[in-house]
């Protein structure tokens, strides 16, 4: 069977007009998703997923939403410098996953607790973790919901082999 030319199981060549698809990723997503179906003498049917709402009917639009203050875009950017560690970014993964110790976190990103207690004050001071006290040790935990909802998405966004997750499959029925 070929796509866009004769088809070997229809009767008379078929030509088939795929959405528009720019990357071998949403191409699997597409045909994974079940929008393929062959019908009648073979032939392949496709059921378009039903558009979402777009930014524009969602969103206000761009002249009624200021643009960043300089002190939001340095914060920003501050933000993203200190998550720009792997080490850091997986201290704040965990901590966000779970209560844990300074031990116990050097344990689980692989560095020592000298090195991770470093980054955890890095961490701190800029507000992406918290610690409190219990008896001799300092638990840390992320309790921001902007911080989790962040981590959550940046995961969401990249695969487990480092590279961009697909967009998930919309429901074409």
């Amino acid at each position: 069977m070929s796509i866009g030319g004769r088809s070997d199981y229809s009767p008379v060549g078929t030509n088939i007009t795929l959405p528009h698809i720019s990357s071998f990723a949403q191409m699997t997503t597409f045909f994974v998703a079940g929008n393929v179906r062959l019908g009648e003498w073979g032939i392949m049917r496709f059921a378009m997923p039903k558009p979402g709402p777009h930014r524009a009917e969602t969103d206000p639009p761009d002249d009624e939403r200021p643009d960043p203050t300089t002190p939001q875009l340095a914060s920003a950017a501050n933000t993203f410098a200190l998550l720009g560690n792997p080490t850091r970014l997986h201290a704040v993964w965990l901590a966000a996953k779970g209560v844990h110790d300074v031990t116990t976190l050097a344990e689980r990103t692989g560095v020592g607790t000298a090195t991770m207690s470093q980054h955890l004050s890095k961490l701190r001071l800029g507000g992406l973790i918290n610690v409190r006290r219990e008896g001799r040790r300092h638990i840390y935990t992320v309790e921001d919901p902007h911080v989790l909802t962040m981590v959550e998405q940046i995961f969401a966004h990249i695969g487990p082999d480092g590279g961009l997750a697909p967009d998930p499959p919309t429901n074409a029925w």
